[in-house]
Formats: structure tokens, C-alpha cells, sequence
């Protein structure tokens, strides 16, 4: 499953992804739970197992397809405990 979490904007996020044709689900509101994770700025991306346990977190500056990567090794791993 994916999300888009809304932190500190001020804009209409759901319209946003409707408008760009983008079909993943949404939290609103998302800052305490951002907080949780220890984000300080964005764009950020987890993959979160099926135990509730963050297997990947982009680390900033890093390539976009060194995260491509990394990101399909995360959810291929967490599909297999299935």
C-alpha cells in the first residue's frame, strides 16, 4: 500500500492528486506522524513492512535510481513474509 502524507500545507492535497492523475491514498493531517519517523523536510520515502518495522528511508541526496533500487529490494523482502 502506498501514501501520500499532507505535512504543513496549506493547499488542497486531494485535488492535487486527482488533478495528476495519482491514485495512492492520502493522510491528512500527517505531521505528528512524521514526526514520529523523524522527517525533517520532504520529499521522503519509507517502505514499512508487514510487522510495522521501516526496512528503507532515503537518505538525502541520494539518486533517484539508487532509491528505484533500494525501494524494490524493501518491498520484494517485505513480500516474501508473507
Amino acid at each position: 500500500v502506498f501514501y501520500a502524507m499532507n505535512i504543513k500545507e496549506d493547499s488542497d492535497p486531494a485535488k492535487y492528486l486527482q488533478d495528476n492523475g495519482y491514485t495512492f491514498k492520502l493522510m491528512l493531517n500527517a505531521d505528528a506522524t512524521m514526526d514520529a519517523y523523524g522527517v525533517l523536510g520532504t520529499p521522503v520515502v519509507f517502505v514499512v513492512d508487514r510487522s510495522h518495522k521501516v526496512t528503507f528511508r532515503r537518505i538525502p541526496d541520494t539518486s533517484d535510481e539508487a532509491v528505484k533500487v533500494s525501494v524494490q529490494e524493501a518491498i520484494d523482502a517485505a513480500l516474501k513474509q508473507r
